[in-house]
């Protein structure tokens, strides 16, 4: 997660934050040959550092665009510590490229996020700020709940951090707004240039702060806008379950801006889903209901007007938001930029973090930046290389998706910068508590990791963990690729398309057995980078539904003729039982395993659909649904509470305890709790004995609940004889005494 630091800060918490700082060019020091004060001043001399393990002596040169990439005239000097180096450099404000020459070998100075490309080779970037600019810094925020009272109080402390001229703060112009309304009298220490504010009896919620200052010259320090949560309980995105939302096929909060494109198929026009559509349904609780606590929403960005031929030479809006055509623009069919606002301040009142979906990779061709750069190396080509027939992998960095698409050229510096900032906006301004990273492997690494150090170091977003989890379509052995775009400054984690594979071959289609997918769960805890958030699900909108593969509708599990069926023969909703009970037991699956469970609109309730566009329906509520709709709809809430209320569930160990073709049995525990799953996709009542390994503190007598059903088991002998019913499952839980 990416929790944002202040930049200005001198007190030196690791090696890693000194060099980060000044690497920036925002080096401090203290005046305190004035008496012993603690008032910061910007320096204007930035500071390199390079550290060798095992602290061996080395030559150690700094090349860039400050000396002409001379390898030989600015070398840096060992330091007190054996085997740290450093150089200070005299640098006017701007951008520098820059290698560490160890040895005569040149290398990216690992210290640093930052990169950028200079003929062809990704180099380290530094950015050296104004010296001469004041700044204020948060250099503490607390929140506090008091259960009695059921608010929250926030205790929040900024310093002033002056020009290099030393001009100290004016103290009367500090200006404090709290959610828009100004609030708040600070306490202001002299000696320190520290101002502290005590907000109470605050709501839960996400309360957004911003702080303004000047100097004694009139020069301002600012505008610092974070935010903090108050909340009874503390957020962790690994307990989080998501549900995603595409936006025009979710629900029509505002018939006003319905505004479906002429001569177009109603399966790729806009169908009238919008973000009032959206808040309704959370203010209805319709989310609550699920256990979500995470709601990722389809792009918001304006899409063009017009139709273009897409797959099959059908004629294709962009009611999906994955063309972007304004820089920052809502899609005027979906809302305006305040109806945003209020359906994620509606999401935030209700403890649910917002997740917006954030392209990248490409533009639409009608969007201003195409039309002013196309000729400023931009772009990659003229669109002559479309992947589909150039090679998706072959040139995965450089093809664009159709010919209106073109694809960005990110070892330009220009292009990474304004996407950045672009992305920042759209966070800061909406109130976003995280993105959804759309074709990550289709990028340069630099603009994902130039987004992630923003992030982290603000101010703009100065605050809680901000999520950044990439979707890297990949197939079922390809944990490599995912893996290589998550860790420090990139992404937090991926979509775990690997494990799907496997899940719907094994639990939708009856295909190969449970030991195989107990060995895909297995491959993916051992290849994925430690830590990452793994989002794990059943179905997404570039995928067939889930329910059309479990009633065999799907030729194959890679769906290989599902877009062509998806305009010459959609499949139906199942006539039977079984195909739904098959959606039940995947979702007591994708409840109950390790990673981030996300929900697909229309999952929950069973809703068919072929490949792109089949798989993207109007959403249906309610009295519209059958009792096998509605059935579904039952088990995923009840799984969906279940697994919000059971940490074990989200963060426990997994321990396998039985596995044959058609029956799996495994536990999840931590300190305080054990919960045993058991699946049967099998058509018949299956029963056996269960042993249960002295790890998870089972003593003979005690008892298990099924949380599923009103069945219990009795432990007897360090083992259970369990029983369970036809493509069915059973969650059995019991609670560990301290």
């Amino acid at each position: 997660m990416h929790a944002a630091m202040g930049l200005w800060q001198c007190v030196m918490r690791g090696s890693f934050l000194v060099s980060w700082m000044l690497l920036l060019g925002f080096g401090c020091k203290s005046t305190d040959a004035a008496g012993g004060l603690d008032q910061a001043v910007r320096s204007c001399s930035t500071a390199l550092s390079y550290a060798v393990e095992g602290g061996d002596t080395h030559s150690v040169y700094v090349a860039g665009d400050f000396n002409d990439w001379s390898t030989s005239t600015h070398r840096m000097k060992p330091l007190e510590s054996a085997g740290n180096y450093g150089i200070e450099l005299d640098l006017a404000a701007g951008n520098y490229g820059y290698q560490l020459v160890v040895d005569g070998k040149a290398q990216v100075d690992g210290h640093t996020p930052y990169r950028q490309w200079r003929n062809g080779e990704e180099v380290s970037r530094l950015i050296v700020g104004d010296c001469q600019q004041p700044a204020l810094e948060l250099v503490n925020a607390e929140s506090k709940w008091d259960a009695k009272k059921g608010t929250g109080t926030l205790d929040l402390e900024f310093r002033f951090v002056a020009g290099n001229d030393g001009v100290g703060p004016e103290p009367t112009s500090f200006r404090f707004t709290l959610n828009g309304v100004t609030v708040g009298e600070p306490r202001f220490e002299e000696n320190s240039w520290r101002f502290q504010l005590t907000l109470d009896s605050l709501p839960a919620g996400r309360h957004a702060f911003t702080a303004t200052l000047t100097d004694q010259a009139g020069r301002e320090a600012g505008p610092l806008k974070s935010y903090r949560w108050v909340e009874e309980a503390a957020f962790s995105w690994a307990d989080s379950v998501i549900y995603f939302a595409l936006t025009d096929r979710f629900s029509n909060g505002d018939k006003s801006n319905d505004a479906p494109v002429a001569g177009v198929s109603e399966q790729v026009n806009y169908g009238g889903g919008d973000f009032a559509g959206i808040r309704l349904a959370l203010e209805d609780g319709y989310f609550d209901k699920l256990g979500i606590n995470v709601l990722w929403i389809s792009p918001v960005q304006a899409n063009p007007d017009a139709a273009f031929t897409g797959d099959y030479g059908h004629l294709t809006t962009g009611y999906h938001g994955y063309w972007p055509s304004e820089a920052r623009e809502t899609q005027k069919r979906f809302g305006s930029l305040s109806e945003l606002r209020l359906l994620v301040e509606a999401a935030h009142q209700r403890g649910i973090r917002v997740i917006g979906d954030l392209v990248l990779n490409h533009l639409h061709r009608d969007h201003p930046y195409y039309t002013q750069h196309k000729d400023d190396d931009w772009f990659h080509g003229d669109g002559s290389c479309v992947c589909e027939s150039c090679g998706w992998e072959e040139h995965k960095l450089d093809c664009w998706f159709t010919g209106y698409l073109p694809d960005l050229n990110f070892e330009e510096g220009e292009v990474v910068d304004q996407m950045v900032a672009d992305a920042l906006w759209w966070a800061e301004q909406v109130g976003f508590d995280g993105y959804r990273v759309d074709a990550a492997k289709h990028m340069r690494k630099v603009v994902i990791s130039t987004l992630a150090a923003r992030l982290e170091e603000g101010p703009e977003l100065a605050g809680e963990a901000f999520l950044l989890m990439g979707e890297t379509f990949a197939g079922e052995n390809d944990h490599d690729e995912i893996s290589e775009f998550i860790g420090p400054y990139l992404l937090d984690g991926q979509f775990d398309f690997p494990l799907y594979w496997a899940t719907a071959d094994v639990l939708l289609r009856n295909g190969r057995g449970f030991t195989s997918l107990d060995e895909r769960l297995a491959a993916s805890e051992k290849n994925y980078v430690d830590p990452s958030l793994m989002a794990t699900f059943i179905g997404n909108h570039d995928l067939p539904r889930a329910i059309s593969h479990a009633n065999g509708d799907i030729s194959d599990l890679w769906g290989s003729e599902a877009k062509t069926q998806a305009w010459n023969a959609p499949p139906s909703t199942p006539a039977s039982d079984e195909p739904f009970e098959r959606l039940k037991l995947a979702y007591s699956f994708l409840m109950t395993t390790p990673g981030i469970p996300t929900i697909y609109y229309g999952d929950e309730i069973g809703m068919p659909g072929a490949g792109d566009p089949d798989c993207r329906r109007m959403m249906r509520f309610g009295e519209a649904l059958s009792s096998a709709e509605s059935s579904v709809l039952s088990h995923v809430r009840q799984l969906g509470k279940l697994r919000r209320a059971n940490p074990a569930l989200s963060g426990g160990k997994r321990l396998k305890l039985f596995a044959e073709t058609d029956v799996y049995v495994y536990a999840r525990y931590d300190a305080d709790s054990v919960v045993v799953v058991g699946l049967n996709r099998g058509g018949d009542v299956w029963q056996g004995d269960v042993h249960l390994p002295s790890v998870l503190a089972f003593e003979n007598g005690v008892t298990l609940q099924d949380a599923l059903s009103d069945s219990r088991l009795i432990v007897e002998e360090g083992k259970i004889k369990m029983a369970l019913n036809p493509r069915a499952s059973a969650i059995f839980l019991k609670t560990v005494q301290p």
